[in-house]
């Protein structure tokens, strides 16, 4: 994370139990399961489905918005106005707002192009946003609720060893790690990517 004075702070992306990595509800500040105290992660699961489903849904109430991003990227895709550089310099600058990340003042650009001058940098959110950039080329095909999920999982494939996404949302993220690789990304991450568990254990055993 950078800091204003051109040094780079260490991230603390750790948190004291699993059910806090969870994103509240709207109305909620605290994970429902905030009462439970020494039980085992089956467990956590087990009552944060039962106390809300909802949870470990996609977050359908902000499908129009992605729906409208997702336009307005292509209408200005079509008339030759986002290049890739821009393209990233905008994503880098929406998704550190969104996350309350301070980019350092005055230089937000420069960091974002720093990010692109090579794919090894920030792996995840380069997939993340070749991902998104594959599907916004596509003028046939309509966000969909399960995008969130897909699109939050390739954040973090370069740091598993495995992820399954269906075949749609496969397809956008093979293209992502074809043209990584293409340039000069140190790993190909479509090796880790599968159909479902079963295909998984069928290439893993």
């Amino acid at each position: 994370m950078p800091s204003t004075r051109g040094r780079c702070l260490n991230p603390s992306p750790y948190v004291d139990r699993w059910d806090k990595t969870l994103s509240p509800l709207p109305g909620n500040q605290r994970p429902n399961t905030d009462f439970l105290v020494n039980v085992s992660l089956d467990n956590l699961v087990f009552w944060t489905y039962l106390g809300n489903r909802r949870v470990f849904e996609p977050p359908r109430e902000h499908l129009a918005q992605l729906r409208a991003i997702l336009e307005a990227d292509r209408t200005l895709l079509r008339a030759g106005k986002l290049p890739a550089k821009q393209h990233i310099v905008a994503s880098v600058k929406k998704h550190a707002a969104t996350h309350r990340v301070a980019l350092p003042a005055g230089r937000e650009d420069e960091f974002a192009l720093w990010i692109y001058q090579k794919p090894n940098r920030c792996p995840g959110f380069r997939l993340n946003h070749e991902m998104f950039r594959s599907l916004t080329a596509n003028d046939q095909d309509g966000a969909a609720a399960s995008d969130f999920t897909d699109l939050a999982f390739t954040f973090a494939l370069p740091y598993v060893d495995a992820a399954t996404l269906d075949r749609r949302a496969r397809d956008y993220c093979l293209r992502a790690c074809r043209k990584l690789s293409r340039l000069g990304a140190a790993h190909n991450y479509r090796d880790r990517v599968y159909n479902d568990v079963v295909d998984l254990l069928k290439h893993t055993q």
